[in-house]
């Protein structure tokens, strides 16, 4: 059984472990430094209210040269997205999210300075495995080693149902602001992405796999966008 979890970057909602996958096989164990193409991905977002909703910090992961993923609970109440790198900001727009995967997806309507190579490219890990989080907007980048690879059960962001959600447990120490924080194996390629961190051990996180990111950008809908509207404290469909 998982503890509680709690969202580094946004609310805290509770889940637990339901079912183990078995070990990928014949990946070799990250014994490199987070590789320059990971590094280059990472993004930095802030929130402001929208509502009765407090503003947020989170991280991003930049999958294309305009385009940003990040936890969904990172921007379910926001009035506007800042997404920055360094001493550049731009503003960003929400165009999908999936409260069951807590996935989003942001438009930046600028280029950002970041010498990235294409799309992004995902990865699995095994039981054992090393790698790095890669631009926590908190922890910054840090070595990891995967405890479990399995199907997590947990709260819907702003929703009381439960969903489950491939993923992995990994012994690392995150804090508020990483949710949205790429994982990456020792090849640089994006194996998940974290989105909370448990509440009875210190270095143990939670991470969404790269399957669930996968599919959610291929179900996202092109050209969809949405709004802070202030009475439901939420973020809404532009019609």
């Amino acid at each position: 059984m998982v503890g509680a979890l709690l969202a580094v970057g946004g609310a805290g909602r509770s889940g637990r472990q339901q079912t183990h996958l078995p070990p990928a096989a014949g990946l070799l164990a990250a014994d490199v430094q987070a590789s320059a193409e990971a590094t280059n991905r990472a993004v930095v977002l802030r929130t402001t209210a929208c509502g009765d909703t407090s503003r947020a910090l989170g991280s991003g992961i930049l999958i294309g040269p305009s385009r940003v993923l990040t936890a969904a609970h990172v921007v379910a109440g926001a009035g506007s997205v800042s997404v920055e790198v360094g001493s550049s900001s731009a503003v960003g727009t929400v165009r999908g999210y999936d409260w069951k995967r807590d996935l989003a997806l942001i438009d930046v309507q600028e280029i950002l300075p970041l010498p990235i190579q294409g799309p992004v490219n995902f990865g699995v890990l095994g039981v054992g495995d090393e790698g790095h989080l890669v631009g926590g907007a908190t922890s910054g980048s840090i070595p990891f080693t995967v405890l479990d690879r399995t199907i997590i059960e947990t709260d819907d962001v702003r929703s009381p149902t439960r969903s489950r959600r491939a993923g992995y447990i990994i012994d690392a120490p995150t804090q508020q602001g990483d949710s949205g924080a790429g994982i990456y194996n020792s090849a640089g390629k994006l194996v998940g992405m974290v989105f909370a961190a448990s509440s009875e051990s210190e270095r143990r996180s939670f991470v969404t796999g790269s399957s669930e990111i996968s599919t959610f950008l291929s179900e996202v809908q092109d050209g969809a966008e949405f709004r802070c509207d202030p009475a439901e404290s939420k973020l809404t469909k532009v019609l």
